[in-house]
């Protein structure tokens, strides 16, 4: 009995707002009539429909009305309901990378500058403070360790070169 009376009082506000509304769209000077009536139209759709709405919401045996009431959308888009707060990731801050981050910042600082930072650092000779292109980096390694590599790595490592040494020949600003 109280939910009839609250859908009551819903569709009786919605009259009256729609009845204010329409009245102040047609009091508007515009001089395509049609344009004026599809207004009002959508305007009046789109309140009645939101109040049947919010009545279904509040009411629960007011759910046919809900689905018997056309829904018509005037380009807003419907808002998304959370249900709960997500959950915040866990991250491992002391992976390898995230822990050596800025370890080698206050060498100058601490010591007595005269130890570099690719000094200390633990990589390939050949790869120590170098700075160039794939080409530059596979003659360096050629010339470092070559006579040293396995004798199909070798040969790879020589195909690799000769390819990019035709390519920069035919292209690049180093022609």
């Amino acid at each position: 009995m109280q939910c009839t009376k609250t859908v009551r009082r819903l569709f009786f506000a919605a009259l009256t707002t729609i009845r204010h509304r329409c009245n102040a769209l047609w009091d508007t000077k515009d001089p395509t009539g049609v344009k004026l009536q599809i207004r009002v139209e959508t305007e009046t759709m789109s309140v009645l429909g939101g109040l049947l709405r919010v009545g279904a919401s509040l009411c629960q045996s007011a759910g046919t009305l809900l689905n018997t009431a056309r829904t018509i959308s005037t380009g807003t888009c419907c808002q998304i309901r959370m249900h709960a707060i997500p959950q915040l990731k866990k991250v491992d801050r002391w992976t390898e990378k995230r822990s050596m981050f800025g370890v080698y910042d206050n060498i100058g600082i601490l010591g007595e500058f005269n130890a570099h930072p690719k000094d200390l650092i633990m990589a390939p000779c050949w790869l120590k403070g170098f700075k160039g292109n794939e080409l530059q980096r596979l003659i360096r390694k050629k010339r470092m360790v070559g006579d040293r590599m396995m004798t199909l790595d070798r040969h790879n490592l020589e195909k690799r070169i000769k390819f990019l040494y035709r390519r920069f020949n035919r292209t690049g600003k180093h022609r």
